[in-house]
């Protein structure tokens, strides 16, 4: 039904129904959905609605998006549509494997599981397997990505698991095809998706998460989503990852440091340093409570955020 063709009622009319909406709260911990982490449930009354999740590449959104996504999975009783339009499933398969097993990516690529890790890896295996009927991740080589392709998917998969909500996660916005339009700007893209995902949303019973990269200009960090401030006011949370070097060279006016890599002889890769850093995610806009910052470490090597 349109929206224009709906029988609109007067206050009167429909408040009984609104009053035994709100009455299904009671006894209720939180509003939204559960993620793992006790803080930022209790920041957010559980992640809900439409919502973007932002920062800098390379620190940790897929990762972070990724564990709040099966985590919610296995707490909710809802089913999970990853669409990554960057890496390929196969990378993301990596990620959770190594998150549940405790074996670092870089291991699980060369299969060199010590034999008191062989138990932790069978375990994260059989949960992987339990889960995963719940999830599709969809990628470039499975998926002709469009705004119908994921509203069908993700009915599709609600049907077939019977569930009554469905998370989706949009891996990233700005490279979110849309190749039958013409846009002036990139601002003005955003804001098409963002005012369609909204109707998905909705018409889905869905929280959708949409992970936006963070953008360096000059010597400053720009909070602004790629140029893009009108999504404050068309989403309901903005998520920011922000590493204490970001945090510093905005207070100093400095330009942000990229960290460095070195070179392992033995796998002939490029690797971080650090086997850890520490990540703030500031809570810019919150439907349910006051803006924040919640403190997180990032085990790069795991894919795993641990909250501190």
């Amino acid at each position: 039904m349109k929206k224009q063709d709906m029988d609109l009622k007067t206050l009167s009319e429909e408040f009984d129904s609104y009053i035994s909406f709100l009455e299904k709260g009671k006894q209720k911990e939180l509003i939204g959905l559960k993620t793992g982490f006790p803080k930022f449930d209790r920041a957010t009354k559980g992640i809900d609605g439409l919502v973007v999740l932002s920062g800098l590449p390379g620190k940790g959104k897929t990762s972070f998006a990724l564990q709040i996504g099966y985590e919610a999975v296995k707490l909710n009783k809802i089913s999970l549509l990853y669409c990554s339009l960057e890496m390929n499933r196969r990378e993301l398969y990596l990620k959770l494997l190594s998150r549940l097993s405790g074996i670092s990516n870089h291991d699980l690529k060369l299969m060199d599981i010590r034999l008191i890790d062989e138990k932790k890896y069978k375990q994260a295996i059989e949960e992987l397997k339990e889960f995963g009927k719940y999830i599709i991740i969809a990628d470039r080589e499975t998926v002709f990505f469009d705004l119908k392709a994921i509203e069908g998917i993700g009915k599709k998969l609600k049907d077939k698991t019977g569930t009554e909500r469905i998370f989706i996660i949009i891996d990233y916005l700005q490279v979110f095809p849309l190749n039958e339009k013409n846009f002036s700007s990139q601002s003005e893209k955003i804001n098409y998706l963002v005012t369609h995902f909204r109707r998905i949303q909705e018409d889905l019973n869905a929280t959708v998460l949409l992970i936006s990269h963070k953008v360096i200009g000059g010597n400053n960090i720009f909070e602004s989503i790629l140029g893009c401030p009108e999504i404050e006011y068309s989403v309901d949370s903005i998520f920011i990852l922000e590493t204490e070097e970001e945090r510093k060279a905005k207070e100093k006016e400095k330009r942000f440091i990229i960290p460095e890599f070195e070179f392992d002889e033995n796998s002939g890769e490029l690797i971080l340093v650090q086997e850890s850093e520490r990540i703030d995610l500031v809570i810019a806009k919150n439907r349910f409570g006051p803006p924040g910052r919640i403190k997180y470490e990032f085990r790069v090597s795991l894919s795993k955020f641990i909250e501190l």
